[in-house]
């Protein structure tokens, strides 16, 4: 049983780590057109210390889930857990912007003036 879910752990990961390394653009864009209406709203210095953030996990994360994706050979299970743990990261900074816009009481508002 052990084996078996440790080959299905390491599969999946695979799997994941093929996913991420393709949708590194959509994260990217999707980071910069919040970082964009964080910068409008007001939250500069916050913006620059997630990016920051966001950057160097990016920098991390893509020569891993490369390694990982090659399905020619299993990923190590110590890589498949560092791939793991640096994608769970990768999600957070995405929070930290939705804490950031929900800050503004009037930020609805200014969004919705411009649309």
């Amino acid at each position: 049983m052990y084996r078996y879910l440790t080959e299905q752990f390491l599969h999946q990961t695979q799997i994941t780590g093929h996913i991420l390394r393709r949708d590194v653009f959509k994260r990217v864009a999707t980071a910069s057109l919040i970082i964009c209406v964080c910068t409008f709203a007001g939250y500069a210095e916050q913006v620059v210390v997630v990016s920051a953030v966001l950057f160097s996990l990016e920098m991390i994360a893509y020569p891993l889930n490369k390694r990982v994706s090659q399905f020619d050979k299993p990923p190590l299970m110590k890589t498949a857990i560092a791939v793991f743990a640096i994608d769970w990261l990768l999600m957070l900074p995405f929070l930290s912007f939705g804490l950031i816009l929900s800050q503004s009481d009037a930020l609805p508002f200014i969004l919705a003036g411009y649309v």
